[in-house]
């Protein structure tokens, strides 16, 4: 565009427009914490909703489902499961299948030569709490789609984020993000940080984490429910989920 051109700006009825276009796409079922925070939204924030637009989440779901039926011998049906609102900067896709679990994860981690170590207490008996489990039926959440965890809640202990109400990852749906990442990529996530899945916990509190060692190993350990990082490099990671 020459210097001399005059830009026109946003008139006051296309402003009007513009928020009525936007509210007719906001679902009534979002959740009040979920609307909260599209309030929040900064200014940077906005202007990437703006310039992403919307997703087309069927590439994303048809992905993983490549990936169970390669990796797990199954054919999950996502259909009925419900994806999330989107928020800017949670743009990592994971959907769960009913039945999911931790073993058959792990299994996978292995079948793919990619060593891992847990407590000798193991994981699925000795975990109390999950928000979410898909035990209890199939269902998709958001997450950012980094490498490490994320810097955004970084200081934050076990304690804090429960009592908080922060959704976060459960140790299932760190696993099963590392090994979607690992697929992609053929590299690993939090290498340089751990992630503490503070959507599980024990009986007593203990939250597991999860990092990739400097030897080529993804460990999984327990967490003091009090323990925060100085350093900020022990976070959990945000989810958006129904």
């Amino acid at each position: 565009m020459a210097s001399h051109e005059k830009v026109q700006l946003i008139s006051p009825g296309q402003v009007r427009g513009l928020v009525a276009s936007f509210a007719q796409g906001i679902p009534l079922d979002m959740s009040s914490d979920a609307t909260q925070k599209w309030i929040g939204l900064s200014q940077e924030e906005w202007a990437e909703v703006l310039e992403r637009g919307p997703v087309d989440v069927v590439p994303l779901v048809r992905a993983q489902q490549a990936l169970y039926h390669g990796h797990f011998g199954i054919a999950p049906d996502f259909s009925d499961v419900q994806i999330p609102a989107r928020r800017p900067g949670l743009g990592r896709l994971l959907l769960f299948p009913l039945s999911l679990e931790l073993s058959k994860v792990i299994a996978v981690y292995r079948n793919l030569n990619i060593q891992i170590s847990f407590p000798d207490d193991g994981l699925d008996a000795a975990l109390y709490w999950n928000q979410r489990n898909p035990q209890n039926g199939s269902y998709a959440i958001w997450v950012r789609d980094r490498q490490d965890a994320d810097e955004e809640l970084k200081y934050l202990s076990p304690n804090f984020i429960w009592d908080n109400d922060y959704t976060t990852e459960t140790l299932l749906e760190r696993l099963w993000h590392g090994l979607v990442y690992f697929l992609e990529t053929g590299n690993h996530l939090d290498k340089n940080k751990t992630t503490i899945c503070t959507g599980s916990r024990t009986d007593n509190r203990m939250a597991p984490d999860v990092c990739y060692s400097n030897n080529g190993e993804v460990i999984i350990r327990w967490c003091s429910p009090n323990y925060y990082s100085a350093g900020g490099n022990v976070v959990a990671r945000e989810v958006i989920a129904l």
